[in-house]
C-alpha cells in the first residue's frame, strides 16, 4: 500500500465517530509520520500528528484525514 500523507503535510482530521470520541476531531493537524515511518512496521494507513492547539496524537486512521493544500503548492500543482 502506497503511503497517502507525508511528514509535514497539513490535513484536516473529520468528525470522530462516537467509538473514538477520545480522539480529536473536526481541527487542522501537521503529519508528524505514519507507523511505517515511525515504528518501521507495516501501516502506512495510520498518522501521528501534531493537532493544532491539542499535541501530538496518535495513530489517526487514514480515512479520517483530508489533505489540505497551501496556496504555494497549488500553484505549483499549476506550474504557475
Amino acid at each position: 500500500m502506497k503511503q497517502k500523507f507525508h511528514k509535514g503535510n497539513r490535513v484536516y482530521i473529520g468528525k470522530m465517530p462516537k467509538y473514538m470520541s477520545h480522539f480529536q476531531g473536526e481541527v487542522m493537524a501537521t503529519v508528524i509520520g505514519s507507523y511505517s515511518d515511525l515504528c518501521a512496521g507495516s501501516g502506512d494507513d495510520q498518522y501521528s500528528l501534531d493537532i493544532d492547539g491539542h499535541g501530538t496524537h496518535s495513530w489517526y486512521d487514514e480515512d479520517q484525514l483530508t489533505r489540505v493544500y497551501t496556496t504555494e503548492e497549488k500553484l505549483e500543482m499549476l506550474n504557475l
